[in-house]
Order: structure tokens, then sequence, then C-alpha cells
């Protein structure tokens, strides 16, 4: 089945460019050649009609440039002459750009008497300095001006406003967005300002809003807009119920259109020559709306075309013998409809169905496949949001809000953790308003119910992961890994022989696999130890460049008794605990140092032991820090 097909008329013309502007545009020296350029037109159309003969035109949409400088004359006869030759829908869309620097009433009503039932005005911005900055011909007032005459004579108006533009802040880019909802237009149009290659801005970049204010102004376009009752179905576009530019979502859904016009652009789909009719439709059964997948032979050639840019040259051309007016052919490769089709469909919200890709690519779904599984895999593999609980007035429904509101936004990794009060912190000092131990427990008891039974799994004491997410880096930590920290303030932890050990010395004597050697007898584990760097960042890079380097504020090397404490104290926040020959391959200890200590905790219940287990108890779990201070 064939896509809906368009029409884009592009008029070149405005009064004057502006410097942002990187459309084929051609400031206005001396008097349009109107009546030209519509036959022009007319020729183009003409030559084209074998192309799209015989299909149904569902929206007309006129842009450039300044298509409001034409008369409303001439725009009243392009319009016949593309119903005349095309079948053009009764109720066709049908979209012409302004600028409201070429206001007049009387012009906007010829527009209307034309046919032209959508007007798209070009605002950009109801601050004067703002224009100004833009290279503007209208100033605030025009701008009101045009569009309350547009909203009062067309059945839609389109606002098309800027946002991060030269010395712009948060206030002026609200004020804007609040003048034009209270001109109550059907669509708004809400654009970043982009510096694009070749044009002035780009030469000479005004100064401009950080990326963090241009984020910022963007999630205040949206909220202020959807809260105003508008739809925010495409990136940039928002509209009143029933009042989506259909003309653009078919360039969205990656439809057909034929391009008339000084540098304008099509996208045509069509059979290869010699391809008989009856193979249009697609075989397998289809409804012809969705084909089954790889087989809509229609599609086996998409083309688009470019015309000539400068006006002159693409009228001279058009009339030549033959007519040179096409600048660019090109036949869409596989590749190329991928990447269009999404280039275009995922500008919408609400994205696409499968089916609408193959009915439009003629392609299986499956050759988007590696695409769509890398955006789906995200811009990072993993991503953790540390959350807090027990915060200064929280209550246990505040407590769950922050973990609902988490849960939305599907991270990989969770992170809960009990808010505490550090020594030599002014929360130390001044300690504020906490919720008891009670309330407190209730939220860490909340968060793992709600965590856990969202898919989450409860790995260590406060890290929830959705499977094959676990922290691989903490893990290493938890396990008694070793770790080299470098910058201000790091702290590490080496494993390694005494100097003057022999290497052969490295592996476990007694038979054992080398994994979980024998008890006792690592000696690759005589030395292990913990290093700080100066802690103060101007301290720390004066002292590593110095000669000698200082930049070690403390080297020590773990005893028996730190080694013990140490595993346990990272070992026993996993909630499966450990082997006890993890133990022994990290610490170089027997499992037996540790006898007294794992001993305590299990008469208190706070501990469980297996053979090849030992793990805290639903006890030692919720007392942990006791559990710990046992090995202390």
């Amino acid at each position: 089945m064939q896509p809906p097909l368009s029409v884009y008329v592009h008029i070149p013309w405005c009064v004057r460019k502006c410097p942002y502007c990187d459309f084929n545009s051609h400031a206005q020296r001396e008097e349009i050649p109107e009546a030209r350029y519509l036959d022009a037109l007319t020729r183009d159309l003409e030559l084209a009609l074998p192309e799209v003969w015989g299909r149904e035109v569902t929206s007309i949409f006129i842009g450039g440039g300044t298509p409001s400088l034409f008369t409303p004359a001439g725009i009243d006869r392009l319009l016949t002459t593309l119903r005349t030759l095309l079948r053009v829908s009764p109720l066709a869309e049908i979209t012409l750009e302004a600028n409201p620097g070429t206001f007049e009433a009387a012009r906007f009503r010829g527009y209307r008497e034309a046919g032209v039932n959508r007007l798209s005005l070009g605002i950009q911005s109801f601050n004067p300095e703002h224009l100004k900055a833009l290279g503007r011909i209208h100033d605030d007032q025009e701008a009101r001006t045009a569009a309350e005459a547009a909203i009062g004579l067309f059945e839609t108006v389109n606002l098309d406003l800027m946002y991060a533009l030269p010395g712009q802040n948060l206030e002026q880019a609200r004020a804007d967005l609040e003048t034009a909802l209270a001109l109550g237009p059907a669509h708004l149009s809400a654009y970043h300002l982009t510096l694009e290659p070749n044009t002035p801005f780009a030469a000479a970049p005004p100064a401009l809003p950080d990326d963090d204010l241009s984020a910022d102004m963007q999630l205040q376009a949206e909220d202020l807009l959807v809260a105003a009752g508008y739809e925010h179905y495409e990136t940039s576009a928002f509209a009143r119920p029933g009042s989506r530019c259909r003309h653009n979502l078919n360039y969205w859904t990656f439809g057909d259109y034929l391009g008339l016009g000084a540098g304008a652009h099509g996208k045509l789909t069509s059979r290869s020559p010699g391809r008989p009719k009856n193979d249009l439709a697609p075989s397998g059964g289809g409804s012809g709306v969705f084909p089954e997948p790889g087989v809509n032979h229609f599609h086996d050639r998409i083309e688009r075309q470019a015309r000539l840019k400068h006006p002159k040259a693409y009228m001279d051309a058009v009339f030549a013998s033959p007519p040179g007016h096409i600048a660019e052919t090109r036949q869409l490769s596989r590749g190329d409809r991928v990447f269009e089709f999404m280039m275009n469909a995922l500008r919408l919200n609400q994205g696409f169905d499968p089916r609408l890709f193959e009915a439009r690519t003629g392609l299986s779904i499956a050759a988007a496949e590696a695409g769509l599984a890398e955006a789906q895999r995200g811009l990072f593999e993993t991503v953790n949001l540390d959350l807090m609980y027990a915060l200064p007035g929280q209550n246990l429904e505040q407590a769950r809000a922050d973990l609902e509101t988490a849960l939305a936004l599907g991270p990989a990794h969770l992170s809960a953790y009990h808010l505490t009060l550090e020594p030599n912190t002014p929360f130390a000092a001044a300690p504020p308003a906490l919720p008891d131990d009670d309330l407190s427990a209730d939220m860490q008891l909340q968060a793992e119910d709600l965590l856990v039974a969202a898919g989450y799994e409860h790995y260590e004491t406060s890290a929830f992961a959705r499977p094959g997410s676990r922290c691989r880096h903490n893990l290493n930590y938890w396990t008694f890994g070793d770790y080299l920290g470098l910058g201000a303030g790091a702290h590490g932890k080496l494993t390694s022989r005494s100097p003057g050990r022999p290497k052969n010395d490295l592996a476990p004597s007694g038979g054992g696999s080398g994994v979980f050697p024998e008890p006792g007898v690592n000696h690759f584990h005589d030395r292990i130890e913990r290093q700080a760097r100066l802690k103060h960042p101007k301290a720390y890079m004066d002292a590593v460049f110095a000669s000698p380097p200082g930049h070690i504020a403390e080297t020590r090397q773990l005893s028996r008794g730190d080694r013990v404490f140490e595993f346990m104290m990272n070992a026993l926040r996993l909630n499966q605990g450990f082997d006890p020959r993890l133990f022994e391959a990290r610490t170089g200890l027997s499992i037996a140092a540790a006898e007294a200590g794992l001993a305590e905790a299990q008469r208190r219940g706070l501990l469980l032991r297996e053979l090849h287990n030992v793990r805290p108890s639903e006890t030692g779990r919720r007392f942990l820090n006791e559990l710990l201070q046992i090995f202390l």
C-alpha cells in the first residue's frame, strides 16, 4: 500500500536573511518575480505528474523563505494549479508560513479565501531585544497583532517560538510562553536555537545560555504547555486536541511528499520500472496497511530528489530543453531507509508501531534490530540511583514516594542508605530532628519490600540490583579484593609478597586449587598494605610532583587482627554471606583465626554457619553494626 502523499512548495525569498537561518532563503533585493516563479512551479509540477499520478494529496505546506511575501492572488493561483493537476483531498490541511513583519489584515484574509486553512507564524520571541538579536524584521507589538488577526481568521494557527536565545534567562523564556498561551493558538512549536554551519551566528557566535539553563528552558516549556492543555506529541510540537500538524506527521511517519520549488526536497516511493502493477500489494495475506515483513515490493524504490537552490537557476532550468531543475536524485539503500525512518519517527513521543516501519520501508523490523537493541541498552549500560531515608522531618509516606519515583524511572541498580550523623560534620555539631529508630526501621523494611517486589535483588545491606546488574566494583570491596586508590584523599589496599620472597612461593602448597588454598599456607598474603593519599587537592598536587614525591599520607600493613576485622566488616554486608575458603584466599589466614568471633556471633543469633557458607541471620542484617563490633 502506498504511503500518504503530501506536497511541499518552497518560496525562497525573504525580506532579510536572519543570522541563524540555514534554510534556502534569499534576501529580497528587487521585486520578486512572482508570476515567473509561479509559472516555474506549474512546469515543475507538470514534469513530476507521472511520479504521483492518481495519488491523493492529504496536505500542502507552503514554506520558505517568507511565503507571505507573495500576494494572495499568487497563492490562490498556486493552490488552484495544485487542485487542478493533483487529486487534492477536500479535507487537505493547507499551511502557509508567514512572517509577522509582512502582516496586513487584507493579505491574511486573502490567503484564507484562497484556501489556506492553517497559518504558521514565525514569532520566535515577544521580547524586542531578543527579536533584534535574532535579526527579525518584526517587533513584539507586530508579533501580537499578527497572531491575534491570524487566530481570528484561520482554522488552525501555529506560533513558532525559540528558546536559549542570546542573553535570554529563564524568566524571559517563560514570559514568551505565557504571552503565546494568552493568545490561545491551536498549535505551538518551541525550538532550541542552534548554531548551524555556514551562518553568521556560526561564524561569530553570540553569548548563549549554557546547557543546564537551556535544558531548564526546555523542561519549563514542556511543563507549562502540557499544564495549559496542549499535547506534547513531538520533540518540539504541542497541539490542542485535534490540531496536530498533519503535514509534519506525514514527514515523521516516513510518508511521501513531492517537493516543488527552488531548493525543495522530496521523497517518493514507487516500484521499479517493469514491475507489474499487481505486485504493489503485499503478499502473505497481510492487511495492506501493515504488510507481511519483507515482502512489500512496492518499496523496491524509495527515491529522494532535490531541486536547484538558486531561484533564477531553478526557473531557467525548469524551462530548459531538456529540463535540468533536479539537482540530485538518490535511491535510498536499506541502511538509508532504516536511518531516515528512525530519524523521523523517533521524534514522536508516542513512538511507532513496528508494522509501520515495515509498511513504509518495505523492510522487516529485523533490519533495525541492532540499533534498537543498542538504544534500549541506554546511554549507559547500568545506572545506579542513590537514595537516602530517615531524613530530617521525613515520614513513611514521603520515603515511599521517593522509592516509587525511582522505580518509575527504571534504573538497573538502586542504593538505599540510612542517613547517619558522621563525626566532624555540621549535622553532627547541630543535629537536625530525625525519625526515631522505630520509624527508621520501618523505612528500611519498606524499601526492602518495595524493591524486592519490583524485581530487584537485595544483595548487600543497602544495594538492590536487577538480574546481572550487581555493582562489580563494590563487590570487589565487599569480598576483600585489592584496589589502587588515586587522587587526593584516595585509599587503597594491595596484597603482595614481602621483599625477597621467591616467586614460586606465590602458589598455595598442599594440593589446593589455587582459588581456595589450603588454610594458613598462602604466602602471597604475607603483606597486605593500606595506603592513603594526602587529602587537600593542592597539597596532593604539589606533593606528587615533588622530588622525592610525598603524596602518600599513610602506609600501613594489616595485622592478623586487621585482616579478620576488615574482611568481616565487608563480607558480612552481603546478604548471601561468604565461603570460608574465600576468607582464607583473601586474608592468607585459616578460618580458625576468626573462630572466636564467628562462634560469639552465632551464639547471639546474628550469624548462620554451614560448611561452605557464613552469612548474617535476619537479626544480624537488622543489627549489622552489632554483628561487626564482635570482630573489632
